[in-house]
């Protein structure tokens, strides 16, 4: 398991958006609304989706900062099942989630931080996006169902394809994916 992506909750999103892209060097990848709030995908790495994203919702008296979740990248769905099956027992809520781009499981640590344990998948939709993940299925029939669901999404391509225009658009054509 390695550290994935931080988002953090934010007063002003177009004014954070700016920081990041414009001082930080962040190139944007992805945004959208997300049940309630809107979510801006950010990286400085064209091998990962993002890195960092900034969720509307923090509210205008909130001191100090707000981290919406952490989230750790682990090898395959196998080692994801690993994980579930240690967290059952310990956390009060396991909600396995399906992104299109990413098999995952979301859960809070004993303190009610927000953690996501993930997977990539081989393919790309527009994020945010999110259905559930049954884990009674096979791998196999995950993965065939991911696959089926992501064709008929807006943007779907495949993944290393997306990495390569990310990796243009960032000027870093010459870089290996995921090296």
């Amino acid at each position: 398991m390695r550290f994935g992506h931080m988002g953090l909750m934010v007063r002003d999103l177009d004014r954070m958006k700016d920081f990041y892209i414009r001082v930080l060097g962040f190139t944007p990848t992805d945004e959208g609304p997300a049940s309630v709030n809107y979510i801006v995908f950010l990286c400085v790495e064209p091998r990962d989706h993002h890195q960092i994203f900034l969720c509307t919702g923090r509210g205008e008296g909130e001191a100090g900062s707000r981290i919406h979740h952490l989230a750790f990248r682990v090898e395959d769905l196998a080692e994801l099942r690993r994980i579930a099956d240690r967290l059952k027992g310990e956390v009060k809520v396991l909600e396995p989630a399906n992104h299109g781009i990413a098999w995952s499981i979301y859960t809070e640590d004993p303190e009610g931080n927000q953690l996501e344990f993930f997977v990539e998948t081989p393919w790309f939709v527009h994020q945010p996006m999110k259905r559930p993940l049954d884990f009674t299925l096979a791998d196999h029939e995950i993965v065939r169902q991911t696959e089926a669901f992501c064709r008929e999404q807006r943007g779907f391509e495949a993944q290393e394809n997306w990495y390569d225009k990310l990796r243009a658009r960032m000027g870093r054509e010459n870089e290996n994916a995921h090296s």
